[in-house]
């Protein structure tokens, strides 16, 4: 993960809050990745779920283009 850029489109987002517990592990390699590049703990955070939400993005687009084109064949299977 490049934490030292952000694209235009992760600037010009809109930003929601978000809440959430974690383990104390977790927040110690939070604080130490934000010390370590100069960043605040909740832009690693923010970061890091959007790089996440890209995964899932293009996991779901795969998912989508191998069912489309092998159609009904493609239900059911395991």
């Amino acid at each position: 993960m490049d934490f030292k850029q952000e694209g235009a489109a992760s600037v010009a987002a809109e930003l929601i809050d978000l809440r959430a517990k974690i383990t104390e592990r977790a927040n110690q390699v939070l604080e130490a990745h934000a010390i370590a590049f100069g960043l605040e703990k909740s832009e690693v955070v923010r970061k890091a779920l959007d790089e996440w939400a890209e995964r899932q993005i293009h996991i779901s687009s795969v998912i989508c283009r191998l069912t489309r084109s092998e159609g009904d064949a493609g239900k059911g299977r395991a």
